[in-house]
């Protein structure tokens, strides 16, 4: 059972997930064409050129150069200075973010057929409940991560298992409009954790 509620990668770095909500937040507001053309260039790395972007994007200048700006605009993305048509993510984790929200909508049809198998053999009290929790999740489906991630939650906390609880309400939390109310219901349950815990005697 997962006990970090950070996204690790390379190894030996962790993205707060603070920090993750906030970039996905600005990348979420850009449609699906403009998500994907910042996608790529997030596959092309930290720095990129836009002729470069042309040819591997999948769609035409004009859609490239709005997404771009629009990236820029959501400060995702700048210009590198004293190079025409060159741009760079504003900071590596904002890359890294993105380009591991690319390979997770690579991943999300598989993650939903799994949810979909877990489905069908699930039963009440069943330890599959957190499989469930965690493919809902990975599959970016916010109406099944919110029901399994927090059912999965609320038996955490019967359990006494805090840290387990909080991974399960963030996952199902992070999918959510911030103005639902299953995010501020999710807030509070986060709160009531943080309150129960033992002080740190360091």
């Amino acid at each position: 059972m997962s006990r970090s509620p950070k996204l690790r990668y390379r190894s030996s770095m962790v993205i707060p997930t603070a920090v993750r909500a906030i970039v996905l937040d600005r990348f979420r507001q850009m449609d699906s064409r403009h998500r994907d053309v910042v996608m790529c260039a997030a596959a092309i790395g930290l720095r990129f050129d836009l002729h470069v972007l042309l040819a591997a994007a999948a769609y035409g200048e004009e859609d490239v150069r709005a997404g771009i700006d629009l990236a820029r605009s959501l400060e995702l993305v700048v210009a590198r200075e004293g190079a025409l048509d060159c741009y760079a993510f504003r900071h590596a984790l904002t890359r890294d973010i993105i380009y591991a929200e690319l390979l997770a909508v690579r991943m999300r049809p598989l993650h939903r057929r799994i949810v979909r198998a877990l489905e069908r053999t699930y039963a009440p009290g069943d330890a599959s409940l957190s499989e469930l929790a965690y493919h809902a999740w990975a599959s970016g489906n916010p109406r099944k991560s919110l029901r399994y991630n927090e059912r999965a939650g609320d038996e955490a906390i019967s359990l006494r298992a805090g840290r387990d609880a909080r991974v399960y309400f963030i996952r199902a939390r992070n999918l959510l409009g911030v103005d639902s109310t299953a995010y501020r219901r999710l807030t509070r349950k986060l709160c009531a954790i943080t309150e129960a815990e033992p002080p740190d005697p360091g």
